[in-house]
């Protein structure tokens, strides 16, 4: 990567699950972290800050093991599935115990000086609330979540409210909590659009309920986050192809609204085996919204995915055709080439 003049990688720290032991949770009787998973990760740190690369870890969820289970147990009432993790107290208090706990143990292990190699802590991949799940799935509810408040489910207005005020809640207890720990560190959360919901409308009370079948997803508000939270920066993820202009699929979360101040970076973008006839036209739309998303305000691109096969091509698949179009080493300005 750093041949390439990349300077940023993102990874993914895994909670594990309830079966599976091999997150940064560990056994289920671990106490706090997994100690071998936390040593790999410092050094994967060490590793990346000696090729002078920045690192982005994104943090989903809350290890799953006895003791955060503890703190976030038992369950609030009427409040399901992810919706959980930013309506219910317990779940807000779990997730920030373990950034607490994270960022101890990587300073233990790397000192404060290579905290300064995290890029930004993401406090969510991809923030979304389940139309399908409770209490958004209720039409008749009334349920009091994190924040106290009590909202009736029965109106958009207060349903909304129950989605932004309690994001609000959840975004500046994380970032106060990874402060209190690493005072000059930056803090994100990501996102996708409306549009990439199925949902080009925009927010509406999460309404419609989405039925069986369809997207049942409501993504966060980018501009409650810019406006009311704390957060360093915007982080946007975008796959073009789907025959939707950009500005239109900005416009279906808000983008003109967003505070001005805030930055905003396109932390996941790709092109997408089925969505282009061919990798040189899927190179050729990765330029293209590089170059384009500049007049939205972005300042900052995160190719998916480096070598990792699936649904996108990687960088260095049929001879690095992706890597040729995006590589800082090529294109070391998006945003002065649209200049010119």
């Amino acid at each position: 990567m750093a041949v390439f003049g990349y300077n940023i990688v993102r990874v993914f720290i895994d909670p594990g699950n309830w079966n599976r032991e091999t997150g940064i949770n560990g056994p289920w009787e671990t106490g706090h972290l997994d100690e071998a998973y936390l040593d790999h990760f410092a050094d994967f740190l060490l590793r990346a800050t000696r090729h002078r690369l920045y690192v982005l870890p994104s943090i989903d969820g809350v290890p799953l093991n006895r003791h955060y289970w503890e703190i976030f147990s038992p369950p609030a009432p009427n409040i399901e599935g992810m919706n959980s993790h930013y309506l219910a107290p317990g779940h807000i208090a779990a997730k920030k115990a373990y950034l607490e706990d994270f960022i101890d143990a990587l300073q233990a292990r790397v000192g404060s000086e290579f905290l300064t190699s995290i890029f930004a802590y993401q406090l969510v991949n991809e923030l979304v609330y389940q139309g399908r799940k409770l209490p958004f799935s209720s039409l008749t509810l009334e349920v009091t979540t994190a924040n106290g408040k009590t909202y009736d489910m029965s109106d958009p207005i207060e349903r909304q409210l129950a989605a932004d005020e309690n994001t609000i809640l959840y975004t500046d207890t994380m970032v106060d909590a990874i402060r209190s720990r690493d005072p000059d560190a930056m803090v994100t959360i990501g996102m996708f659009t409306y549009t990439a919901s199925g949902k080009p409308e925009g927010p509406n009370g999460l309404l419609p309920i989405p039925p069986a079948g369809e997207d049942g997803r409501f993504p966060v508000r980018p501009a409650v986050l810019s406006q009311s939270t704390a957060l360093s920066f915007i982080d946007l993820h975008i796959y073009p192809g789907f025959g939707v202009p950009l500005e239109d699929d900005l416009a279906s979360s808000e983008w003109s609204d967003l505070d001005p101040a805030t930055p905003a970076m396109l932390g996941e973008y790709g092109a997408l085996k089925n969505r282009h006839a061919n990798i040189l036209a899927g190179a050729a739309a990765m330029r293209s919204l590089q170059l384009e998303s500049c007049a939205f305000g972005f300042s900052g691109w995160l190719y998916w995915a480096y070598d990792l096969p699936g649904s996108t091509w990687t960088l260095f698949e049929e001879g690095g055709l992706i890597n040729q179009t995006v590589a800082p080493l090529y294109v070391p300005s998006p945003c002065g080439l649209k200049s010119n």
